[in-house]
């Protein structure tokens, strides 16, 4: 099995790091009801198990999309999946997606099992975790000074970017507006944009509209 160590914030620290996790980390429910929902404690991974989980769900992402072309290629599979109506409607209508035009976020969930890995579910349609795959890593690590912290999400998400977008660019993050812990992700993502040189425009599906292949702004003083 591999080596995993869960191991406790200091505990004379716990407080600083707590601060600095909700105002640095973009952690904006620290409590919820009476309970604090910033762990007190890190997982330390062997450095062969983190490079596995990374090289898993790089080819789980990759077959995902694969099964996603066969579906559009062969819409009968997706009948016998039993997706809804509409996403096969859907999938007549996007014949002419190219993936390696187009920029995607997947998180896997691997969960440590007396067995071996196990995987739960991938999010695909939320944002979730990025700030703590991005920030968190960079606070924590300064108690841990013999362990190298993991890739910064928020980094490669940018330069993937940077990479089909000119600069100065007006990006939407669109999320569900009335859940904080959906704003606070997109916050983070948007500041951080921002930083790199483009302009963030934070929007709920509905404040979009699709204009000859381009989307439009509803919001209000964004619009455009």
């Amino acid at each position: 099995m591999s080596r995993l160590i869960l191991s406790r914030i200091p505990k004379e620290h716990y407080a600083d790091y707590r601060y600095e996790v909700i105002f640095s980390a973009y952690k904006w429910d620290p409590q919820v009801g009476d309970h604090n929902t910033i762990a007190e404690h890190v997982v330390l991974i062997d450095a062969p198990t983190a490079r596995q989980l990374e090289a898993w769900a790089e080819q789980l992402a990759a077959e995902t999309v694969q099964v996603e072309q066969a579906m559009i290629k062969r819409q009968d599979l997706a009948k016998k999946l039993g997706l809804p109506h509409s996403i096969n409607k859907t999938l007549k209508r996007i014949n002419t997606y190219d993936p390696a035009q187009h920029i995607r976020l997947m998180r896997f969930d691997f969960h440590p099992t007396t067995t071996g890995w196990a995987i739960s579910e991938v999010n695909s349609d939320v944002p979730g975790g990025l700030a703590e795959a991005s920030v968190l890593p960079n606070i924590a690590g300064r108690y841990f000074p013999c362990h190298e912290r993991g890739k910064d999400t928020a980094h490669h998400l940018l330069k993937a970017f940077q990479k089909r977008t000119g600069p100065g660019s007006r990006i939407a993050f669109v999320h569900a507006t009335s859940y904080t812990d959906d704003r606070q992700v997109m916050q983070f993502l948007g500041d951080y944009f921002e930083e790199g040189g483009y302009q963030s425009l934070y929007a709920a599906p509905d404040h979009i509209n699709w204009e000859q292949r381009r989307a439009i702004s509803l919001v209000e003083g964004e619009e455009g």
